[in-house]
């Protein structure tokens, strides 16, 4: 059986990374809330190696994802990226997890990273909410008008994607990816969290599309309904 996350953790960095500035585990297994195929995500900030790059390992009988970076300013281009894309990966790690060693320099690092989290991405600008919402209108009817049984369950999914990424940005919040768009509905309302994925069962569970294309029509009627007439890019 596999040690704890935190002690495997702590012996990796001493036997492959001793000149670590910083270490952090992130991900849930730094949380105690562990699946049967939880992994350990590793931040590291190494000075001495070669270059920043992302390695997967095994590492006694835990499967381990390592986010290497030699430099600092590697470090913040990454975190910047994560920033203006508003999908806070890497974010995340460095401000919710827990550090397993860190250098009097590096202080800063994990503070610096909360605050930049609790500020939440950049605002969209009117065009790029304006796209949003008509990313989200061009599939909700090819939602409507499908009638292929097996094209709309890849409507259905690529609509859960759109549909969570206009409401959170739209609101100032960040987007997540997989269970993550879960995850960051609940951080930002999780009453509507629940909801949200309810609709969504319900129509993997029966196939019954009109209850889903209800919902969303219902959500974006706030921010002016469905948009196509009038869409302009480029011109």
């Amino acid at each position: 059986m596999p040690l704890p996350a935190l002690e495997t953790a702590q012996h990796l960095q001493h036997e492959l990374y001793p000149n670590a500035q910083l270490m952090i585990l992130g991900g849930s297994s730094s949380t105690q809330q562990t699946t049967s195929t939880s992994d350990l995500d590793l931040f590291v900030l190494d000075p001495s190696q070669p270059s920043s790059h992302r390695e997967n390992i095994i590492y006694q009988d835990w499967p381990v994802e390592l986010f290497i970076y030699h430099t600092l300013e590697t470090y913040y281009f990454y975190i910047n990226k994560d920033i203006q894309r508003g999908r806070p990966a890497l974010l995340r790690i460095v401000a919710e997890g827990q550090v397993i060693i860190q250098q009097e320099s590096c202080a800063h690092i994990q503070p610096n990273a909360q605050s930049l989290l609790q500020t939440g991405p950049p605002p969209w600008s009117d065009l790029q909410i304006e796209t949003a919402r008509y990313m989200v209108t061009d599939l909700i009817d090819d939602l409507i008008g499908c009638t292929n049984p097996y094209e709309e369950i890849f409507i259905v999914q690529a609509l859960s994607e759109e549909l969570h990424q206009f409401l959170l940005r739209t609101n100032g919040h960040w987007i997540g990816r997989g269970k993550w768009i879960y995850r960051s509905l609940a951080r930002w309302n999780q009453e509507f969290a629940n909801t949200y994925s309810h609709f969504f069962q319900q129509y993997y569970l029966t196939k019954q599309k009109e209850p889903l294309i209800q919902f969303v029509l219902d959500v974006l009627k706030p921010y002016g309904g469905k948009h196509f007439e009038g869409y302009v890019v480029g011109k």
